[in-house]
């Protein structure tokens, strides 16, 4: 699956004294000091951490259900949720690929997978 509607998927990045730093938000900080840009992630990364929930908030969350922490293979670590995968066969340093789930006409997020050669039974 790939983002809705010619979206793309970028991290907001910053370049401060000569580095890039990831800053999981809006570009609401003052831009007359730092310089924005955007630059598209890689599609991978690796579980830093992770919960299994066992106890649905809503009909949209089902449990259980995985939030996770994932360390991107540029370095930035972002919290999403992990889809089709057996919360038993999860551990910290498997790897993960990016999918993207439609919220709406107007909201795509990503999610992840486990890698395709760790799924196992799953697609």
């Amino acid at each position: 699956m790939t983002p809705a509607r010619g979206a793309s998927w970028r991290f907001n990045i910053v370049k401060t004294a000569g580095t890039d730093c990831f800053i999981p938000a809006p570009t609401a900080i003052s831009a007359t000091v730092l310089i924005w840009y955007g630059r598209p992630p890689a599609a991978a990364g690796r579980i830093a951490s992770y919960t299994v929930v066992r106890r649905g908030v809503s009909a949209d969350f089902e449990a259980p259900y995985v939030i996770a922490l994932i360390d991107l293979e540029e370095g930035p670590r972002m919290m999403s949720q992990i889809i089709e995968a057996d919360p038993e066969a999860l551990a910290v340093g498997l790897s993960v690929t990016v999918d993207f789930a439609a919220w709406s006409e107007e909201i795509t997020l990503p999610v992840f997978r486990l890698h395709p050669a760790l799924a196992g039974d799953h697609p």
